[in-house]
């Protein structure tokens, strides 16, 4: 089966002192989700691309519509994860999920990706298309950790993103050992505002930034400045 999310996404690039005055209000106001009830959580993502880079030109070119696909788990679990469908249109944000296992993601890593069409999953079966027609490909690994607050009103959903980490030339996420860059400047985070309908004016306050830059590039551009021709 595949999930659907769609609201408005908005993006920031700010300074872990901003980070740390915003996330401080937060705590008064909106929960923690369940994720990140305590600390941070971390997120593992192989982001794929075609051989044209496609998905890393419509983001820097900033095409009003835009997708990219990815396979993330969270935290140390290797035995579940997500198959991802990102599409972008303006600011709304369409996103498609789907679950799988290790074996799974392994035989996609191999190549041996027929089985998806078994699946009961229109996006596995889209996927599957992709890699064989769309010659889509592993690029890069991104990985960081990530601190959310949410509120029923609106599904409204504020996260951080710290400690962001780029792969350099390996995409086997099951590899222990990996090699990796940061693709931000002076630790800086990611500041995502994500909702359905109007952002509460309240809010629109708390996250007003002075040193903050609002940003449509995401972390997997920022992720391939150093392997652009990969």
């Amino acid at each position: 089966m595949t999930e659907i999310t769609k609201r408005h996404e908005i993006k920031y690039i700010i300074t872990n002192q901003d980070y740390q005055v915003i996330a401080g209000k937060l705590n008064h106001i909106l929960k923690r989700d369940s994720y990140s009830y305590y600390d941070p959580y971390t997120i593992t993502s192989l982001y794929y691309d075609d051989h044209n880079n496609k998905a890393l030109q419509q983001k820097i070119n900033g095409d009003s519509y835009r997708y990219k696909y990815r396979i993330r788990y969270y935290n140390h679990d290797l035995g579940f994860f997500k198959l991802e469908k990102k599409e972008k249109i303006h600011t709304i944000t369409n996103k498609e999920s789907a679950f799988l296992n290790r074996d799974e993601v392994e035989k996609i890593l191999n190549n041996d990706t027929k089985f998806l069409l078994e699946k009961d999953c229109a996006l596995c079966e889209e996927f599957y298309y992709q890699t064989r027609k769309g010659l889509l490909r592993p690029k890069v690994i991104v990985k960081y950790e990530r601190l959310a607050y949410i509120h029923t009103v609106g599904n409204l959903r504020v996260t951080f993103d710290t400690n962001i980490k780029a792969s350099l030339n390996n995409c086997d996420i099951f590899k222990e050992s990996q090699t990796y860059t940061k693709p931000l400047e002076n630790g800086n985070v990611v500041m995502e505002v994500k909702f359905n309908g109007v952002l509460p004016s309240y809010l629109k306050s708390i996250l007003q930034v002075s040193n903050g830059t609002q940003t449509s590039m995401s972390k997997y551009v920022y992720s391939r400045q150093y392997n652009y021709n990969s």
